[in-house]
């Protein structure tokens, strides 16, 4: 904020102000930058953790997973089953 400049990453780096030495300047752009790098690493990574690809197995597991739920709610002794065949 020394630079008048936003906390905006997606703005430009304020340009150097008139009076600030260049050596000054290019040490607080560096620090901008490696602030900017870490953010974004830490935004891929969180990214990354969130969104895992899923693989077919798993997929798989869930299905069968959801429909033994399924039927386990909808026929617990099997009774319901049995009456639907013997309508059917």
């Amino acid at each position: 904020m020394r630079l008048g400049g936003s906390a905006n990453l997606l703005e430009p780096f304020p340009e150097k102000p008139r009076g600030m030495r260049r050596r000054t300047y290019h040490r607080l752009l560096a620090r901008a930058v490696a602030a900017q790098e870490r953010s974004i690493g830490l935004e891929t990574d969180n990214i990354r953790r969130l969104f895992r690809p899923v693989t077919q197995e798993q997929v798989d597991a869930t299905i069968a997973r959801s429909v033994t739920e399924h039927l386990e709610r909808e026929q617990p002794d099997g009774r319901e089953h049995r009456d639907r065949e013997a309508r059917g």
